[in-house]
């Protein structure tokens, strides 16, 4: 008896240093272990002894327990126990205990009023204080589990983890406050401080990380790891966060992955978006839909959706534009409120800020663009410097390089680096080797000008042609009337005194282009061939009466004979 007097004044004396008085624990623990080596050492002694009864009880005022292998140290411990198995160590510790199995407490007042609960092991001062039929938890910390009623499997560890909880099953809460107001909320799993702190209803979330969904009251299947991660979630769910300030103020938001520090740090009610990168869509509030993959990545959208930002800074200045794609450091970097553009490649429409369905793909391509729209550059330098101009196609380096205006075409390497019309087209390799030129507007091609830049069509015909045509076979559809008609009765022939006079004003026949237009603007060569053929045939008809007057004459010469 002196033994376990001796014994219980030294463990009631080391149980108080450590749970009830927790802010005393620093300076006591030295003293506090010293009277815990002496008390173990104590027990071994005891228990080295073979012992006829089946409990052991050692308590101050010796209050004789019930039930079968049963330790109680301490006062009133196990004080009403009749179950198997059970140990109770320090002040009230498993002291309303009826019919609970296999229980553990240790410390002031640990599983205090459990009564049918079983399998329940609680260390710290007024752990698990509150249990009465909960059963296979876990708590270790003062105050741990403190409110736990009937709930089940759960595990807290530190001060205050899992305080609040009544009927929430398999949580598990690491850390100073975790999971602290959690009340039913079930499957949570919580390693920091604070982490997941006001959480009462959730369920299946995981936090991980100094207060890591601390504000979550009922939003559940979220996935916090990093300081502040989270940290005002409400109601949001299958939410992912991963680094600090990840996602920090979503509230309602779901279905979002940040991955980086600050990635979706002002997220509150967006969705399905995805950020990978320090501070990509650190700024999103409600877009929704969106990708950002790289540092700063979309990291000022606040209300655009369905955007994909793939490097360092792309869409980085997007707030509101929509469904832009981005695949490259500082591609489509200011763009604001552009939509459906895509750009693929450094600094690829870089200065978009309003335009709309530009697709840029090379390095540098439409990078000046701020409102032009629907321009499509494939190439290093494509539409470099286009800005407001719409409706271009560049393929090829450098390609409009220069170019300003609109519904420009330019295919091949600088073809139309220096044109800064509308309407143009150019396919060539140098912006001073064009093989073929266009005016979209008129519809005409140029051949055989290399450098057709400030070159005036002629006239209005499709083909301009520089240089000569060689061919084997030309053959001409008649756009008119054959000449033919010159041999209908009905035709008109200019008599020769009357043609001499035009011909002698005009200096050209009647019907001919004069020299003048010719070199203006050409001829049309079916044209032409026609009008030749009318001269020839003319000619032929003034021929026939010059022979019918010379044979009237000589038939007249012939008769004066006779």
């Amino acid at each position: 008896k002196f033994c376990l007097d001796f014994f219980v004044t030294l463990l009631s004396f080391s149980i108080r240093s450590f749970t009830y008085k927790p802010k005393a624990m620093k300076r006591s623990f030295y003293s506090a272990a010293t009277h815990l080596g002496a008390g173990a050492y104590l027990i071994i002694f005891l228990f080295s002894f073979p012992l006829k009864a089946q409990n052991v009880s050692c308590n101050s005022n010796a209050i004789p327990i019930g039930g079968t292998n049963s330790t109680a140290l301490g006062w009133e411990a196990l004080k009403f126990n009749n179950a198997l198995g059970g140990t109770g160590v320090g002040f009230n510790a498993l002291r309303t205990n009826s019919i609970g199995e296999k229980n553990s407490a240790f410390g002031y007042k640990a599983l205090q009023v459990n009564t049918i609960g079983k399998m329940n092991t609680a260390i710290g001062s007024s752990a698990l204080n509150s249990n009465t039929d909960g059963s296979y938890n876990t708590a270790i910390g003062a105050d741990a589990l403190f409110a736990n009623i009937n709930g089940g499997y759960n595990t807290a560890v530190g001060y205050l983890a899992l305080k609040n909880n009544v009927g929430g099953t398999s949580n598990s809460a690491f850390g100073v406050n975790s999971l602290f107001s959690n009340t039913s909320g079930k499957e949570n799993t919580a390693n920091g401080v604070f982490a997941l702190y006001s959480n009462t209803l959730g369920n299946n979330n995981t936090a991980t990380g100094f207060r890591a969904l601390t504000l979550n009251t009922s939003g559940h299947r979220n996935t916090a790891t990093g300081g502040d991660a989270l940290y005002s979630n409400t109601t949001g769910f299958d939410n992912t966060a991963n680094g600090i300030k990840a996602l920090e103020l979503n509230t309602t938001g779901f279905s979002n992955t940040a991955m980086g520090a600050e990635a979706l740090r002002s997220n509150t009610n967006g969705c399905a978006n995805t950020a990978t990168g320090i501070a990509s869509l650190a700024l999103n509030i409600s877009g929704k839909q969106n990708t950002a993959n790289g540092a700063f990545a979309l990291r000022s959208n606040t209300s655009g959706s369905e955007n994909t930002a793939t490097g360092a800074y792309s869409l980085w200045t997007n707030s509101i534009g929509n469904r832009n794609t981005s695949n490259g450091i500082l591609s489509l970097f200011s763009n604001t409120s552009g939509s459906n553009n895509s750009a693929n490649g450094y600094e690829a429409l870089y200065g978009n800020t309003t335009g709309n369905n530009n697709t840029a793909v090379g390095y540098g391509a439409i990078l000046s663009n701020t409102t032009g729209k629907s321009n499509t550059a494939l190439g290093w330098g494509a539409l470099a410097f286009n800005i407001n101009g719409n409706y271009n196609v560049a393929l090829g380096d450098s390609s409009g390089f220069n170019a300003t205006g609109s519904s420009n075409i330019f295919i091949g390497h600088q073809a139309g680096a220096d044109e800064t019309g509308s309407n143009k087209l150019y396919i060539g390799n140098g912006s001073k080797n064009t093989l073929i030129f266009g005016n979209l507007a008129t519809r005409q091609i140029l051949l055989g000008d290399a450098n057709p830049t400030d070159y005036t069509f002629k006239g209005t015909r499709t083909l301009n042609l520089i240089g000569g045509l060689l061919a084997d076979s030309v053959r001409v559809a008649l756009s008119g009337n054959w000449s033919d008609y010159v041999f209908n009765d009905n035709y008109r022939l200019m008599p020769l005194s009357e043609l001499q006079n035009f011909i002698r004003k005009n200096k050209h026949l009647p019907g001919i282009p004069s020299a003048k237009e010719v070199n203006q603007e050409g001829i049309e060569l079916g044209e032409m061939n026609a009008k030749l053929l009318e001269k020839i045939e003319e000619m032929t008809l003034y021929i026939i009466e010059l022979e019918s007057r010379v044979q009237r004459i000589e038939d007249k010469r012939s008769k004066r004979r006779l």
